[in-house]
């Protein structure tokens, strides 16, 4: 509400920034509410409702379900490794050699490292305390978006399903469990977003601005893909800084100092590349996109499996590849053979969505709830799809706060597949996809469910039955790819 703002006078006293322009209705709604005809006044409140206390306690049971599941294996392969760089750099230092430095960057081996600490400090098993922080981290991560949604205009009700939807997100949960980036990740992705709200929508960008560029080069340190992030960020920073300020000069003044704190993060990671590999990158010294790459024309797909007896890489083959494919340069191979890399290139993004096998690490290659979690997971994928196609649909023409958020998330999205599109992808890799996809799935069911006209929800349910059942029958194409799900199964059979 308009009384609740703060005068334009406190606001240019606490960012130095002259005052913002007005940008109309429509800017003060949240991306999620265009998907809703009558969008609420907003509701400037951080409480805890009965729902989001809920859907809390069912998160913790879930991840712990999980954590109870990985138990069954040892700390192995990925996670063996950041374990064993996690124990060298805080015992010999961060600026000393330490294993995997030219395919690892620092960042998660040092705040692993400090769990470990920490645990041993308390005296407390070693493996369970980095499991519940990272849950903890994960929950506090939720909370952040929740109480940054609170000062937009969004309603009370959308807030909630945006925030339980990132809470309770099965894909997301399963990380904790495991020693390995993907948890620390997507938190600090939450966290970024936050900060992408309050920049857009606060009345002290400022700070939201600094901690959020800050968060970008760190989470690049935590997972080196997450480069992607870096594109939709630069596009709230510069955006916000020409509203606010009104002139590409003032602009250009305030992001350098905003650059300065992104690198902060990068900064360790090039001095050790430096020194111990004469390359000048904040990014891994060894140059893993050629393997990356190679192996995207190669494989379809890529899983990893705990199983006594056999090999623990399972590759999905890519049978669109030629005998000449392994020779050829990887990126090259596309094009040359421009339909098939085409196709590839689909099959990849197809795949970083799929959850066939949604653990990191396989006990089995045929798994009691295959196809039904995929069935599921493809069934939110369409809908959340669909859901975001007609924010953006009813984003065309208009200005506002809310068009550049949601234009935001639309550019991680695809940058995120963009950057998954030529490589041997892992059904881990698309969890930052999914953590878009679940809210806008979730808010497009609800307003499908309360429409006054129940037909015009028909076209929308046949749509998404038809995608449901298309990926479907690939899912199950994609596994006949990989030689030991086959054998897998065919032993499963009794054939």
């Amino acid at each position: 509400m308009a009384s609740q703002r703060l005068p334009v006078e406190c606001v240019q006293r606490r960012t130095r920034f002259p005052p913002r322009q007005q940008t109309g209705a429509a800017g003060d709604e949240l991306m999620a509410d265009s998907l809703h005809p009558d969008a609420q006044a907003p509701v400037r409140s951080s409480r805890w409702s009965l729902i989001e206390v809920g859907a809390l306690v069912l998160a913790v049971v879930f991840a712990h379900l999980v954590y109870r599941h990985g138990l069954s294996l040892p700390i192995v392969y990925d996670a063996a490794d950041y374990w064993r760089i996690a124990e060298e750099i805080w015992s010999q230092g961060l600026f000393k050699p330490f294993s995997f430095a030219d395919l690892r960057t620092y960042g998660y081996p040092s705040l692993l490292g400090g769990m470990l600490w920490l645990a041993r400090l308390l005296g407390v098993e070693s493996r369970w305390f980095v499991f519940e922080l990272q849950l903890l981290l994960h929950l506090l991560g939720a909370d952040a978006v929740r109480r940054a949604l609170a000062i937009t205009s969004a309603s009370p009700t959308n807030r909630r399903v945006v925030y339980c939807s990132l809470l309770l997100n099965p894909v997301v949960l399963i990380y904790p469990a495991y020693a390995i980036t993907e948890s620390v990740s997507l938190t600090l992705t939450m966290l970024l977003f936050a900060c992408s709200v309050r920049s857009i929508f606060g009345d002290t960008p400022l700070l939201a601005l600094g901690a959020g560029s800050f968060l970008c080069g760190l989470v690049v340190m935590i997972r080196p893909s997450n480069l992607f992030l870096s594109v939709p960020w630069t596009l709230v920073v510069l955006v916000t800084l020409l509203r606010r300020t009104g002139s590409w000069r003032r602009a250009a003044a305030w992001a350098v100092p905003l650059s300065l704190a992104a690198a902060v993060p990068l900064l360790p990671q090039v001095r050790n590349n430096v020194v111990f590999f004469d390359v000048l990158s904040p990014l891994p010294a060894g140059d893993l996109r050629k393997l990356q790459h190679a192996y995207g024309v190669q494989m379809l797909k890529y899983a990893t499996a705990c199983i006594p007896g056999q090999a623990p890489e399972v590759p999905y083959l890519n049978p669109l590849a030629d005998q000449d494919a392994a020779t050829e340069p990887s990126l090259g191979w596309y094009a040359v053979h421009p339909l098939a890399g085409l196709a590839t290139a689909a099959l990849h993004i197809f795949n970083v969505l799929d959850q066939d096998l949604p653990l990191p690490y396989n006990t089995t290659l045929t798994p009691w709830y295959y196809p039904a979690v995929s069935i599921a997971n493809l069934a939110v994928v369409a809908v959340g799809s669909l859901g975001l196609g007609v924010a953006v649909r009813r984003m065309r023409g208009r200005r506002g706060r809310r068009r550049l958020l949601l234009w935001a998330v639309v550019m991680a999205l695809a940058c995120h597949l963009g950057l998954h599109s030529t490589v041997a992808v892992e059904t881990r890799f698309g969890a930052p996809a999914l953590m878009i996809l679940y809210p806008f799935a979730a808010l497009t069911s609800g307003y499908a469910l309360r429409i006054r006209r129940r037909r015009s929800s028909i076209p929308l349910l046949a749509t998404v039955i038809a995608l449901v059942a298309a990926g479907t029958a690939l899912s199950g194409w994609v596994r006949d790819q990989a030689p030991a799900i086959r054998a897998a199964e065919l032993v499963r059979s009794g054939g």
